[in-house]
C-alpha cells in the first residue's frame, strides 16, 4: 500500500507526463533561443539603450537555463527510473520535496562545490524553467521584430541612396550625396543600435519615423535632381545646338534694336532710352565655356550653367524686343503728332481760319518742332495741344452752323 502522502500510480503517471511535456517545451524553447538570429545580434558591438541592457543580461540567462535544464533532465531520468521500479515514495520525494540545491547565482549547487542557498522540488524547477525559457524566447522575438521593422524601413532608403550615389559618381556630383550617406550611417547606428527603443513591439516609434521620413525625402529630392542632370547629359548636344540658334536670333534682335536706336537718336531729341542692348557677345562666351564642363564630366555644374544661360538668352531676347518697341514708339509718337497737326489744320481750313494770326503762329511752332531733326517730342506735344486748344476756342466763337460744318466735315 502507498504511505500516506505518497503519490498513487495514476497521479504519478500524470505528473510524469506533465513533467515530460514541460521538458520537451523547454528543450524546444532553448534550442530555438540558441539558434535565434537575434541572439547573435545581441552578442555584437554598438548596442545602446534598452537593447544593450537586454544584451548584457540575456546570454547569461540562456547559459543558466541550459544548466538548469540539464538538472531537470537528470531529475526526470531519476523519476522515470523510480516509477519503473514502482518506488512511489521515492518518486513522490523526487517530484515534490525541495531536494534540488541552487547557489546564490541560481545555478545548480550539486557538483559545483557550492553550499546551496535554496532548494526547489523537481516540479517547481520544471515550472520555473518553462516560464523562464518562454520569457527568453519572447525577449528574442521582440528584439527580432524590432530589428526587422527598423531594417525594413532603412533598406529602401539605403538602396535609393546607393543608386543616387552611383549616378552622382557618373555625373561628377558625389559631394551632394556624402552628407546623406553620413546621416544614414548615424541613423543606422542609432536605430539598429537600440531597436527596442526605435521600434517597440515591432512598430517604429514616432521619432524614428520622423528621422527616416526626412532622410527619405532628401534622398528622393537628390535622386530627382540627379535624374534631371542625367537628362541634361543625354540631351546636351541638341540643347546646345538650340542655344546657339537662339544666340544667333538674339544677336539679330539686338542688331535690329541698335538700328532703331540709331534712327531714334538721329530724329528724336533726348529720347531717354536705356543703353543699347548688347548681351549676345557676353552670353556667347558663357555658352562656349559649357563645352569645357562637358569635356571634364562636370555635369552638375553644366546643368546649372546651361539652364542659366538659356534663361539669360530668353530674358535678353525679351528685353531687346521691348527696347526696340520702346524706341519705335518714339518715332510712332512723332508721326502720330504730325498726323494730328495735319488733321487740325484741315479742320481750320474748312472753317476759314488758316490765316488767323494766332492760330497760324501756333501751327508754325508745332510744325517747326515736328519737322526738325532731332525732334523735341515733349515740346511738339505741347505745341500740337496748344494749336488744338486755340482752334477749339476760335471755333466756339463762330456761328453754330459754321462751327458744325467745320467739325463734321
Amino acid at each position: 500500500m502507498n504511505a500516506p502522502g505518497n503519490l498513487k500510480a495514476g497521479e504519478a503517471d500524470e505528473l510524469l507526463a506533465d513533467l515530460d511535456a514541460v521538458h520537451g517545451r523547454v528543450a524546444v524553447a532553448l534550442f530555438a533561443v540558441d539558434n535565434h538570429p537575434a541572439l547573435a545580434a545581441l552578442r555584437g558591438a554598438g548596442l545602446t539603450g534598452r537593447t544593450a541592457e537586454l544584451a548584457g543580461d540575456l546570454p547569461d540567462r540562456v547559459r543558466n537555463l541550459w544548466a538548469l535544464f540539464a538538472t531537470l533532465g537528470t531529475g526526470l531520468d531519476q523519476a522515470r527510473a523510480a516509477r519503473g521500479a514502482d518506488r512511489l515514495a521515492e518518486l513522490t520525494a523526487l517530484l515534490r520535496l525541495p531536494g534540488i540545491g541552487l547557489g546564490r547565482d541560481g545555478l545548480p549547487a550539486e557538483g559545483a562545490g557550492v553550499a546551496p542557498a535554496s532548494r526547489v522540488s523537481l516540479l517547481d524547477l520544471a515550472d520555473d524553467l518553462d516560464r523562464r525559457s518562454a520569457a527568453a524566447a519572447r525577449d528574442l522575438s521582440e528584439v527580432d521584430d524590432a530589428w526587422s521593422a527598423v531594417a525594413a524601413r532603412i533598406a529602401p532608403i539605403d538602396a535609393a541612396l546607393d543608386a543616387a550615389a552611383s549616378l552622382a559618381a557618373e555625373l561628377g556630383a558625389v559631394g551632394g550625396i556624402e552628407p546623406m550617406q553620413r546621416r544614414l550611417a548615424a541613423i543606422r547606428q542609432r536605430e539598429l543600435g537600440d531597436p527596442l527603443t526605435a521600434a517597440p513591439g515591432g512598430r517604429l516609434a514616432p521619432g524614428a519615423v520622423a528621422r527616416l521620413d526626412e532622410l527619405e525625402a532628401l534622398v528622393a529630392q537628390a535622386a530627382t535632381g540627379l535624374a534631371d542632370v542625367a537628362r541634361v547629359r543625354e540631351t546636351y548636344p541638341s540643347r546646345l545646338a538650340g542655344l546657339h540658334e537662339r544666340l544667333s536670333e538674339l544677336a539679330d534682335a539686338e542688331s535690329a534694336t541698335a538700328g532703331v536706336y540709331a534712327i531714334v537718336l538721329a530724329k528724336i531729341a533726348a529720347p531717354d532710352l536705356p543703353p543699347v542692348p548688347a548681351a549676345a557677345p557676353v552670353l556667347a562666351v558663357r555658352a562656349a565655356r559649357l563645352g569645357e564642363l562637358a569635356g571634364s564630366g562636370r555635369w552638375l555644374r553644366l546643368a546649372a550653367d546651361l539652364t542659366t544661360v538659356e534663361e539669360a538668352v530668353a530674358g535678353a531676347q525679351e528685353r531687346a524686343g521691348r527696347l526696340q518697341s520702346t524706341a519705335s514708339g518714339l518715332l510712332n509718337r512723332r508721326d502720330e503728332l504730325r498726323g494730328r497737326l495735319d488733321a487740325y489744320q484741315a479742320k481750320a481750313a474748312r472753317a476759314g481760319l488758316t490765316e488767323h494770326d494766332g492760330l497760324a503762329e501756333q501751327y508754325r511752332q508745332a510744325r517747326g518742332l515736328l519737322y526738325t531733326a532731332p525732334c523735341d517730342l515733349r515740346g511738339s506735344t505741347r505745341a500740337v495741344h496748344g494749336y488744338q486748344t486755340v482752334l477749339a476756342e476760335l471755333l466756339q466763337q463762330r456761328p453754330p452752323a459754321v462751327r458744325g460744318e467745320a467739325e463734321g466735315a
